[in-house]
């Protein structure tokens, strides 16, 4: 397992995990979902008004559901054909894991989840640098260089896009994608956005939450590799990022 252990100047914005599903999820019965939602409640105490669409008197579908933690600033979505964990404040990934292998067993419990058919993590990046003296390749590993003229390029402005990583076999397609945009400028700073994203697709994958622990380790061990790539080892020191 791969992951950041100290990172006094966090840039994180954003950590989301999306899994989808090969159908929709069948009916649960009335008297399963209390139980169901106190079990997601251990991680994810704040319950939603429950959001469901009768189907029988003793059986509905699940609507779109949201639980939130303690704090209501994380929370995971529960729909019909996919489960959705966003992570607003984010401490290590070995303890969001476990919450979310704690989500999927229980919702795994009490619902027959279909097949998961895409997995795919995302983090979110924000980067406020001084304008004063400002030299892109100080900070990030993207070749970009004002190479005279014709490379007058407006850092306010810029969106690149790369896939550092695709692998594909009769089973699935693994990839890795890094965007780097800029957003609006905030009191002579450039701001950059950097996602980085793991995914696995086209699968065809039993809802086993072992199986689904290795794709999802998998994937984020590919986001670290790749974002201490494009960091700059001075710009991770100004950052004071330490990593295991």
């Amino acid at each position: 397992m791969k992951e950041i252990i100290s990172y006094d100047g966090k840039s994180l914005e954003k950590f989301i995990v999306n899994l989808s599903y090969e159908k929709d999820l069948l009916g649960i019965r009335t008297d399963l979902i209390s139980p169901l939602s106190e079990e997601i409640g251990e991680v994810f105490p704040e319950a939603p008004l429950l959001g469901l669409l009768k189907r029988r008197l003793t059986e509905v579908h699940i609507g779109h559901l949201r639980y939130y933690d303690e704090e209501k600033i994380n929370y995971v979505d529960v729909g019909q054909d996919f489960l959705v964990f966003v992570f607003n404040k984010y401490t290590r990934w070995s303890k969001e894991l476990k919450k979310i292998i704690h989500v999927f067993n229980a919702l795994n419990k009490y619902v027959e989840v279909p097949n998961i058919t895409k997995v795919v993590l995302t983090y979110v990046d924000i980067f406020k640098i001084d304008e004063e003296n400002f030299n892109f390749n100080d900070y990030f590993t993207f070749p970009i260089f004002n190479n005279g003229p014709d490379w007058d390029i407006k850092f306010h402005d810029i969106n690149i896009g790369i896939v550092p990583f695709e692998v594909r076999s009769e089973k699935e397609k693994r990839k890795t994608v890094i965007r780097l945009r800029s957003r609006p400028q905030e009191a002579n700073k450039f701001v950059f956005s950097l996602e980085t994203v793991g995914s696995i697709d086209d699968l065809i994958m039993q809802p086993e939450s072992s199986v689904l622990e290795g794709y999802l380790e998998d994937c984020h061990d590919r986001i670290i590799d790749t974002f201490l790539t494009i960091l700059t080892d001075q710009h991770k020191e100004d950052l004071d990022l330490i990593y295991d």
